[in-house]
């Protein structure tokens, strides 16, 4: 497993000796299994040794089934959208790497991004690369997240012809999407 820090932010704050590659690899499994793009909430303290240095106590493990130099990580530019996923159904996202991957706003709030006014992402890539990034929420951005989620929420009744139509939308579409969340947090802890 190859580790990279692609933001200047978590480089400095973060070595490989911090990082717990066996849970990481335990979550890539999953992802595997799974089939598709999703996203993971774990808790920072299982992925790092020493998390002190966040404010974050819950992260995103963001699946990629692909290498990655399908999209620049790093890149600051972070928007809110809203994204139609395959059923057609219509979901907040917030919109990284230069537009190239939809993160639903299910796991944004559930991570405490929100609050805290940045997102960690662990992306796991099908390659065993794994880049670490954080991101910087503003305010305007958390409310415009928000403000799209209600948005989203009201096209929930449409008709079978707009369902075929958004799911059209949906094939075209030039971005990942991580609509699939699962939380990881509640997991229970087996002692041995």
């Amino acid at each position: 497993m190859t580790i990279e820090f692609t933001d200047e932010h978590a480089a400095a704050s973060l070595e490989l000796t911090d990082l717990n590659v066996e849970r990481l690899w335990e979550i890539r499994e999953m992802a595997v299994e799974h089939g598709g793009p999703a996203a993971y909430l774990v808790p920072v303290a299982e992925l790092l040794t020493d998390d002190s240095c966040l404010k974050n106590e819950t992260c995103v493990v963001a699946w990629l089934p692909r290498t990655q130099d399908a999209a620049d990580l790093a890149n600051p530019e972070v928007y809110s959208s809203i994204e139609t996923q395959l059923d057609g159904g219509r979901v907040a996202c917030l919109m990284l790497a230069k537009g190239a991957v939809a993160l639903a706003d299910e796991a944004v709030w559930s991570s405490g991004a929100g609050q805290e006014n940045q997102l960690l992402v662990f992306w796991l890539f099908n390659n065993s690369t794994v880049s670490v990034c954080q991101y910087r929420l503003s305010e305007d951005l958390v409310d415009a997240l928000d403000i799209d989620g209600k948005c989203a929420e009201s096209h929930v009744h449409l008709t079978k012809e707009e369902t075929i139509a958004w799911q059209k939308v949906a094939r075209q579409a030039k971005h990942v999407g991580l609509f699939d969340v699962f939380d990881l947090t509640e997991e229970e802890v087996l002692e041995t």
